[in-house]
C-alpha cells in the first residue's frame, strides 16, 4: 500500500490505523477518549521506551545530526563502521526525506492544553532518555 508522509495513527496507514495501548497500559481505557495528539504521544513514548529497554541505551538522533564524536561513540564505533568527519558533515548538510508539509504544529506553537497532554503522557520517557522537560 501507499502511504501517506506522516499518517500514523490514521486510518490512510494500516500499520498503525488499529494499535491500541494493550491492557495493563496506562492509557489503554481512555485510549477511545484521546484525540490523534494525544494518541501520537502515547505512540511516541510507548516506541522509545521499548527501543531504549530493548538495546539498553539512548542515542539521541539530534546529536547524532549536530556532534560527529557523539555519532562515532555511539553509532559508529559500536557498529564498527568507518565514516570521516568530512563524510558525516557532507550527509548531515544535505538532508535527506524531508517532510514539506507538518501537520501538527512544532513544539513552541502548541497550545497549553497538548503541552499538559505531552508532559502527561511523554514526561516519564523524556526524563528516561535524558531530555530536560523543566523539572
Amino acid at each position: 500500500p501507499v502511504l501517506q508522509a506522516r499518517a500514523t495513527l490514521t486510518e490512510a496507514d494500516p500499520y498503525t490505523a488499529t494499535l491500541r495501548p494493550p491492557p495493563g497500559d496506562p492509557w489503554h481505557d481512555a485510549w477511545p477518549q484521546m484525540d490523534r495528539f494525544a494518541r501520537l504521544c502515547w505512540y511516541w513514548q510507548a516506541e522509545n521506551a521499548f527501543v531504549r529497554q530493548a538495546i539498553g541505551v539512548t542515542i539521541r538522533f539530534e546529536d547524532l545530526l549536530s556532534d560527529y564524536d557523539y555519532f562515532d561513540a555511539n553509532l559508529l564505533t559500536p557498529c564498527g563502521v568507518s565514516i570521516s568527519r568530512e563524510q558525516w558533515a557532507a550527509a548531515v548538510a544535505t538532508p535527506q526525506n524531508q517532510t514539506a508539509r507538518h501537520e501538527l504544529a512544532e513544539p513552541a506553537a502548541w497550545s497549553s492544553a497538548q503541552n499538559a497532554t505531552f508532559l502527561a503522557i511523554c514526561a516519564d520517557e523524556m526524563r528516561a532518555s535524558g531530555y530536560p522537560i523543566g523539572d
